[in-house]
């Protein structure tokens, strides 16, 4: 034969966009299912029964919250009385593997609703056609006005009737009396599923300092001695010096004799700048990490921005745009906090390199500098968006570990992080107030953290009026001695030494 006919192909394209609908919604329904959504597909709209009857199953799934993957489906179609055995385990994980990402999922549930709407244009047509001739004449009022009804079907079926759809409203009179903070990640510097950058020159020890954080986070341990972490799997990609940093991670081993075990790294020079491609590389590497230790990861970083541009130029805002947006894209995917590992200016009072909306969209920012005199490295947060600890600064000191030694019987070295009473925090005032330091004696004696107004309410009997309790507090967390997570308030470890 000369080829495909056209129906051939139109029935193809229809089966592959209905495949790749419920491939996406099974393997990464969280990107996908907004965007199925937004095209309100229906299960009436699959041309393939079977394809229906899954679709339906997901659906059934996402609206009582259970997760849609393929024995949970399949386990749904047993209880809706449908024959599970053509529907086996086995074409419901090729669905799954399908697609690389839901990213797609809207356009393939568009083709599969356009397709749908033709099929109702030709039975509605077909019918109008049997109704009008039915009648035998244009006199004839039943047939013209089954006709007339026919129309306006076909009508609604070519133009639907518009939905005004206005955005979210949140009523300020619903909002809860205590504030509400991000969840975070590290005590008072990093939130949860947030973006930042650690910027520096050459030497200052910015990439020493990302892999403390990641050990922190794979041990649960304090971030260099004061701030604790919540304790989650790590993905580090090291984009240049790879093997630089698998010595690093073997010095924090020796030094403090651990070894990390939810610490996974990639050692590949990658392209952010696209919207799928390596980007859609990273999450399946997240979801694998994932499935393998048991839960999602709470940290990506990107070490350096500049090896994960593939050519972009960090000064144009197209670039650094597209940049941002990839990250974006990591971080909806996979609930995990960004962080990139960035170069400072020439000019160092002029912070990091790069167009200024990188900055615009980071939550945090931190630069990294080192005295010479002393070999303290001092990393100070320089922009922090829900948090209140801008300005402070972290002291840290690189301690030497030997791991070998070479072919020609040298010293193989890294260093350690470790903590330094430097510049560690913001200095605490050199008096505090009276009203000041009733709040701190108040929540010396708390084992967890408190409600404000419970703060105002204990303080009251000492004399200590409400304002000048509320103000004490907020003097208090802006001079990092107070931190308040959530609602709650309390001392962060060594605020009262």
């Amino acid at each position: 034969m000369g080829g495909d006919s056209p129906v051939i192909l139109s029935v193809i394209a229809s089966v592959e966009a209905e495949q790749a609908v419920l491939g996406a919604l099974l393997g990464d329904p969280e990107t996908a299912g907004p965007l199925v959504d937004a095209v309100a597909l229906r299960a009436q709209d699959f041309e393939d029964a079977d394809h229906a009857r899954i679709f339906t199953a997901i659906q059934v799934l996402r609206a009582t919250g259970r997760p849609g993957d393929v024995y949970t489906v399949r386990e749904q179609l047993q209880g809706m009385g449908f024959d599970a055995a053509l529907i086996n385990l086995v074409y419901l994980n090729e669905l799954a593997q399908s697609v690389p990402s839901g990213r797609n999922a809207g356009r393939y549930a568009q083709i599969v609703r356009d397709k749908a709407q033709r099929r109702e244009i030709q039975t509605a047509a077909l019918a109008l056609g049997r109704a009008v001739s039915a009648g035998g004449g244009v006199g004839d009022e039943q047939a013209l006005r089954s006709a007339s009804e026919l129309i306006e079907q076909l009508r609604a079926i070519v133009q639907p009737p518009t939905k005004e759809s206005g955005l979210p409203i949140e009523w300020a009179r619903e909002l809860p009396d205590d504030a509400q903070v991000p969840e975070q990640l590290i005590e008072g510097v990093f939130t949860v599923g947030g973006l930042s950058a650690v910027c520096g020159p050459s030497n200052s020890g910015k990439s020493f300092l990302m892999a403390h954080i990641a050990l922190c986070l794979d041990h649960g341990v304090d971030f260099l001695g004061v701030r604790r972490v919540k304790r989650a799997p790590v993905l580090y990609v090291a984009a240049e010096g790879a093997s630089t940093m698998r010595a690093r991670f073997q010095a924090d081993g020796r030094h403090f004799d651990r070894r990390a075990d939810r610490l996974a790294m990639v050692s590949a020079s990658l392209n952010l700048l696209e919207p799928s491609a390596d980007i859609d590389a990273l999450i399946a590497t997240a979801r694998q990490i994932q499935q393998q230790v048991g839960e999602p990861l709470g940290l990506i970083v990107i070490d350096t921005l500049a090896r994960v541009m593939a050519g972009g130029d960090e000064n144009a805002a197209v670039d650094m745009g597209r940049l941002i947006g990839g990250c974006d894209r990591l971080r909806e995917a996979t609930g995990a906090h960004v962080a990139l590992v960035h170069h400072m200016g020439k000019d160092l009072s002029r912070g990091a390199r790069g167009h200024s909306s990188l900055r615009a969209a980071l939550d945090t920012e931190i630069e990294v500098s080192v005295d010479e005199a002393t070999r303290t490295h001092h990393a100070k947060v320089t922009k922090q968006r829900d948090l209140a600890s801008k300005g402070e600064t972290f002291g840290f000191k690189l301690v030497p570990v030997e791991l070998g030694v070479d072919q020609w019987g040298g010293a193989v070295t890294s260093c350690a992080v470790v903590a330094s009473e430097v510049g560690i925090g913001t200095p605490a005032p050199r008096k505090l107030t009276a009203s000041q330091q009733a709040v701190m004696g108040y929540l010396s004696g708390q084992d967890q953290g408190v409600r404000r107004a419970q703060v105002v309410k204990a303080l009251e009997p000492q004399g200590v009026s409400k304002s000048r309790a509320y103000a004490a507090l907020t003097e208090l967390q802006i001079a990092g001695l107070v931190v308040e997570v959530q609602g709650l308030v309390y001392m962060p470890k060594g605020a009262a030494e």
